[in-house]
C-alpha cells in the first residue's frame, strides 16, 4: 500500500501546496488529494486499521518534511489534523535550553518518524488508542509511545510504572552516562502514565 511510493513525490507536493501556494491544509484534504494522485488507495479509510495506517503514513511524511525544513533552516511545519501550515521563521528555543545547548526531541516527532508503528500496531492497540482519545487524552499516540517505552500495557498499576521508571532511569540518567534529553523524555512519560492512571 505504501512501500512503492517515493518520498520525493510527496515532499514535492507538500512544498508546492504549503510553501509555494501558502495553503493551510487539513489532514483529510491531503488524504483526498493523494488518493486522486493514486498515491493512496480509495479504500484507505474503509477500516479501523486502514484509518490508522493512512493517518500514520501522512503524518510520517509531514514530520519527515518538517525535519528537512528545520535542518535546511527554511522554516517548519505547524502540524495538527485540522491545521497544517508552513511557518517561514525558525522556532526559537527557550533561553534555558539555549544556555544548556540542549536540542529537545519532541516525543510526538520521534513517534511519527519511526516506521515501525505503521506495520506493527495491531487493531487491538488501535482500539486502545481510541479509548485514550475518548478519555480526554488529546495525543493518544504520545500515551501509547509512553506505554511502549516503559514496556507495560493497560491495565497497569502505580507500582508497575515506578518499577519500569527505575529500570529506565538506571540506564539513561546522566549520572549513569545517559543523555539529558533521554531522561527528560522518560520523566515526561512517567508523568503522562500517572495522569492516565488517575483517570481510570
Amino acid at each position: 500500500m505504501f512501500i512503492h511510493l517515493r518520498p520525493q513525490q510527496l515532499h514535492q507536493w507538500l512544498e508546492e501546496k504549503l510553501i509555494n501556494e501558502k495553503q493551510v491544509l487539513k489532514e483529510f484534504q491531503i488524504i483526498r488529494a493523494w488518493q486522486e494522485q493514486n498515491w493512496l488507495p480509495e479504500s484507505a479509510l474503509s477500516s479501523t486499521l486502514g484509518l490508522f495506517r493512512t493517518h500514520f503514513f501522512v503524518f510520517h511524511q509531514l514530520y519527515y518534511f518538517h525535519q528537512h525544513l528545520l535542518m535546511t533552516k527554511k522554516g517548519w511545519l505547524d502540524i495538527h489534523t485540522l491545521n497544517i501550515e508552513f511557518k517561514p521563521e525558525m522556532p526559537a528555543l527557550p533561553i534555558t535550553e539555549q544556555s544548556k545547548g540542549i536540542e529537545q526531541i519532541d516525543p510526538l516527532v520521534e513517534y511519527y518518524m519511526d516506521w515501525r508503528p505503521l506495520f506493527e500496531t495491531s487493531e487491538q492497540q488501535i482500539q486502545q488508542l481510541m479509548s485514550f482519545a475518548q478519555a480526554g487524552f488529546h495525543q493518544p499516540y504520545r500515551l501509547q509511545a509512553a506505554f511502549d517505552r516503559f514496556e507495560i500495557s493497560p491495565p497497569t498499576t502505580a507500582m508497575a510504572i515506578k518499577k519500569a521508571y527505575r529500570r529506565l532511569a538506571k540506564v539513561h540518567h546522566p549520572d549513569k552516562g545517559g543523555a539529558v534529553e533521554d531522561i527528560q523524555m522518560i520523566n515526561e512519560d512517567k508523568d503522562l502514565l500517572f495522569k492516565w492512571l488517575e483517570n481510570q
